[in-house]
C-alpha cells in the first residue's frame, strides 16, 4: 500500500511533463500506424520510404521515454521536457539499432514458423525445427522488456545489452512474464 502511495505521488508529480513527452512520441508514432493500415490496401516503395522516415523519429523518441522514466523511477524531482530531448540525443543510434532488431528478428522468426508449419505436412521432423522457432520468439518477446531500460541505465554495447537482457529474462522468467502481462 505504501509503495503505490509513493509510485502515485512521484507520478503526480511528474504528470506534466510524462504527459508531454508520451504525446510527443504518439505524435511519431501515429504516422508510422496509418502507413502501416494504409499498406495493408496496397504497398508502394513511397509507403516504405515513409514508414522508414517515421521509424527514424519513433525508436529515438522511445529512448527519450525511457530516460524520463528511469528519473521518475529513481525519484529524481527535477524532470524537465529537456531531459526527453537529451535521451533522445544521447541514445538515439542504439535506439535505432535496438528497435531494427525488435522488428526484423520476429518477422525472420515468423516466416520461419510459418515455412516450417507447411513443412510438417510433408515432412513430420519438422515439427521440432517449429518448436524451436516458437521458442525462439518466446525467449526474445522476453529479453525485449531489457532492451530499452538497459540502453538507458547501463553503458554497454548493443551485443553486451542483448547478453544481459536474454539472461535476465531467462533468470527471472516469472518477474518477466508478470511485467509482459
Amino acid at each position: 500500500k505504501r509503495a503505490m502511495k509513493f509510485a502515485l505521488g512521484d507520478a503526480y508529480h511528474n504528470a506534466g511533463t510524462v504527459i508531454l513527452t508520451n504525446l510527443f512520441w504518439t505524435a511519431t508514432f501515429l504516422p508510422c500506424l496509418l502507413i502501416g493500415l494504409r499498406m495493408r490496401e496496397g504497398s508502394s516503395p513511397l509507403y516504405f520510404l515513409l514508414l522508414g522516415g517515421c521509424f527514424l523519429l519513433t525508436s529515438p523518441a522511445l529512448a527519450g521515454i525511457y530516460a524520463i522514466s528511469r528519473k521518475v523511477a529513481i525519484k529524481e524531482y527535477e524532470i524537465e521536457r529537456s531531459d526527453f530531448f537529451s535521451g533522445i540525443k544521447e541514445h538515439w543510434k542504439k535506439s535505432l539499432i535496438f528497435s531494427l532488431i525488435c522488428v526484423i528478428v520476429p518477422l525472420v522468426v515468423g516466416s520461419s514458423l510459418m515455412f516450417y508449419g507447411q513443412l510438417i505436412s510433408t515432412n513430420p521432423f519438422s515439427i521440432i525445427l517449429w518448436v524451436i522457432s516458437v521458442w525462439i520468439l518466446i525467449f526474445f518477446l522476453l529479453a525485449q522488456v531489457y532492451f530499452f531500460p538497459l540502453l538507458i541505465t547501463q553503458k554497454m554495447g548493443v551485443v553486451q545489452i542483448l547478453k544481459t537482457s536474454f539472461l535476465l529474462a531467462f533468470n527471472n522468467i516469472g518477474f518477466t512474464l508478470v511485467i509482459v502481462l
